[in-house]
């Protein structure tokens, strides 16, 4: 008989155990295990969330993870879900050399750099789930007037710069 490293219930364990049963153990690891070893501790709360998040991964029919497009591999991701690499040549990069990899996916769909008024949204609203489908170009532009021929004036400049071609034609307002 052995007596139980949580309740001090005697039992007989099975090989080297040290609990009666696994909800003394779930006990134990959450009230000591954090004073005792902070380093196991943290990589237990690590795999708890990998694993919650790929439950809601799953569960929303998304992939569990893809490789990075980064030729390099260096990169991070925040807690708030985005990603960043290190692409000191991308023309989005920060002073840093670091570039969100929503926006360095964005600018190699439209084959092109984003501009400072551009950003790039995500659908679903999972910060790191970057597939192109789950991504859109929004723009925070707006008229600099408020009479009626600046922001027609506004309109065909912000038309011009998206690839349209306007035809102005003359009406009497």
């Amino acid at each position: 008989m052995k007596k139980c490293k949580y309740c001090d219930n005697e039992f007989i364990p099975k090989k080297d155990g040290l609990f009666c049963d696994s909800k003394c153990y779930r006990k134990y690891w959450q009230n000591n295990l954090k004073e005792e070893n902070p380093i196991l501790w943290r990589k237990r709360l690590d795999a708890q969330s990998k694993r919650s998040r790929e439950k809601v991964r799953k569960r929303l029919g998304l992939p569990l993870d893809y490789p990075q497009i980064n030729e390099s591999g260096k990169g991070y991701k925040l807690k708030e879900g985005y990603k960043f690499l290190l692409m000191k040549d991308h023309p989005n990069c920060a002073k840093s050399g670091y570039v969100a990899e929503h926006i360095m996916i964005m600018t190699k769909f439209l084959d092109r750099a984003l501009n400072d008024k551009e950003t790039v949204h995500h659908i679903n609203g999972i910060r790191d789930d970057n597939r192109i489908e789950n991504l859109e170009l929004w723009s925070y532009s707006h008229p600099y007037g408020q009479r009626i021929e600046d922001k027609i004036e506004w309109c065909i400049e912000f038309l011009q710069q998206y690839g349209y071609k306007v035809i102005k034609q003359a009406q009497g307002i």
